[in-house]
């Protein structure tokens, strides 16, 4: 049984209990209100008498009366539980996680990537010139991680706007931590995952376990994007990963996959997720909406 199922099946059982106790509740205020009124009396008789009675039979008005408090203080604890509250909390810092999940943006069209060895990857810009003709730039990309991901004019993929550096700088966090990376893909971007996996793979300098969806979803739709979304982390779960050790990153993409993304982390209640800031730095929240006891 998946954690969703666990939460749906949790969420009837208090529910359940609760209007159990409500009854309890009910029945309590009954016999409490039958021990202490008398209909042929009025009030402040029945109380005297009924006060008077606690000394030969305690359990006349004591245990009605302890039923009905103990209910009404179980039932106030319950409450909580059916009322929903939202949270959106921006954490300190960026958790580790041993399993992150992009949406893979496209490529520029006049970028490409290649590898002559198992040296530093090569960074291809294809350039237009007067005429229709057109010329071919490489570049060399640096060697390590933390130098891929500095903004300025001698880091290639900084200078020429590589968008995949986003992935790059979202990955600084979990480098050390991180053992599957998921991505979801658009019909534009499916074709760069072996490149995309590649350039990761050389980066982390280990071996990193890369899982997609069989096929890419439009980015356009929400529900596919949400969708496959869920499946992934589905799987991740399957695979042993808890929620707290997954991190979903709504950098890529358009706004619609970012809009999917923070409705995804809503479902999961320690399932968070990040975007790379205009810092270059990511940030990390936590969204959740649900039962108030449910909240971390």
């Amino acid at each position: 049984m998946n954690q969703k199922s666990i939460k749906k099946l949790r969420s009837k059982a208090n529910s359940f209990m609760a209007s159990v106790v409500l009854i309890l509740f009910v029945m309590a205020t009954g016999w409490f209100a039958d021990s202490v009124l008398d209909a042929e009396a009025n009030l402040w008789e029945s109380l005297k008498a009924s006060l008077g009675g606690i000394a030969d039979n305690p359990g006349r008005l004591g245990f009605p009366f302890i039923l009905l408090v103990g209910s009404a203080a179980i039932l106030y604890y319950l409450r909580r539980g059916l009322l929903p509250a939202q949270n959106l909390a921006k954490l300190e810092r960026v958790p580790a996680s041993r399993a992150l999940v992009f949406t893979l943006s496209e490529l520029h069209p006049s970028l490409d990537f290649e590898w002559s060895s198992d040296e530093a990857p090569l960074l291809v810009k294809t350039r237009n010139l007067d005429g229709g003709a057109t010329e071919q730039l490489t570049y060399t990309l640096p060697e390590t991680l933390e130098n891929a991901v500095v903004v300025s004019e001698s880091n290639p993929l900084s200078r020429e706007r590589v968008n995949w550096q986003q992935i790059l700088k979202g990955l600084m966090p979990h480098r050390s931590s991180v053992k599957c990376i998921c991505f979801v893909t658009s019909t534009k971007s499916h074709h760069g995952l072996e490149k995309v996996s590649r350039l990761i793979r050389y980066y982390l300098k280990q071996n990193v376990e890369i899982v997609t969806m069989e096929a890419p979803v439009n980015f356009e739709v929400i529900d596919e994007v949400y969708g496959a979304l869920s499946g992934l982390i589905e799987k991740l779960e399957g695979a042993g990963y808890s929620d707290r050790k997954i991190m979903i990153d709504a950098t890529g993409g358009n706004k619609v996959t970012s809009i999917a993304t923070a409705l995804a982390t809503l479902t999961y209640k320690e399932l968070k997720f990040q975007y790379v800031s205009e810092q270059g730095t990511p940030v990390a929240f936590n969204t959740t909406f649900a039962n108030e006891p449910d909240l971390g």
